[in-house]
């Protein structure tokens, strides 16, 4: 069995349950790079040792796999197709 290729891992949302997924995935020593638009939710995934972005598209261009946890019909339209969204940062050429 091959390793991962995946090494960078986004997580948009690290609220109750985006927040210790990153934190198992760090310890697994993957990267993760977090965003949340709740300033305490930001707060205790720095506290873990999760990298922020400012925007959940810098988070898909840092990132080989983005995991969405977020609760509200807005965001979930947001995270992907807003101003500042994932589908912005495009596909890497390899």
């Amino acid at each position: 069995m091959g390793t991962s290729a995946v090494r960078h891992v986004g997580i948009i949302g690290s609220g109750k349950m985006g927040h210790p997924m990153a934190r198992h995935l760090a310890r697994a020593e993957f990267e993760v790079t977090g965003y949340d638009i709740d300033a305490h939710a930001r707060s205790q995934a720095q506290q873990s040792g999760i990298a922020l972005a400012d925007n959940p598209r810098v988070v898909a261009e840092r990132s080989d796999l983005v995991i969405i946890v977020v609760g509200f019909g807005s965001e979930e339209e947001a995270v992907p197709l807003g101003r500042d969204g994932i589908a912005g940062a495009g596909q890497r050429e390899t």
